[in-house]
């Protein structure tokens, strides 16, 4: 996380957000060096079974729903997010760098 804070500091408007949701901080489950920490938590206020509930809207098993993770992402680049961290980087990654095209462009 120290790594992702400091290339986030070298770029204009740099922030880091994390993939910690409510019922994680909770129960005291989230790591704060790893998925709570970060400036920006666009899953903070739902709880597990919530967020379950949004991935279950795309009616695919969870191993397909990399979608819900990818509009996550572009959320959190539209408040200003410069990286975020996934475990599908290749796909989201394509994502991020065409929103960061279409924001450019405005």
């Amino acid at each position: 996380m120290s790594t992702l804070y400091a290339v986030a500091q070298s770029l204009p408007g740099g922030t880091v957000i994390n993939t910690s949701n409510l019922s994680e901080d909770w129960v005291g489950y989230c790591t704060i060096y790893g998925d709570s920490a970060g400036a920006f938590s666009p899953l903070g206020m739902y709880t597990t079974e919530e967020v379950i509930a949004i991935g279950a809207a795309l009616g695919l098993p969870v191993d397909e729903r990399m979608e819900a993770t990818g509009a996550t992402c572009v959320v959190g680049i539209m408040k200003g997010a410069g990286i975020v961290r996934v475990h599908d980087v290749k796909p989201i990654a394509r994502m991020c760098r065409m929103t960061d095209a279409i924001l450019q462009a405005d």
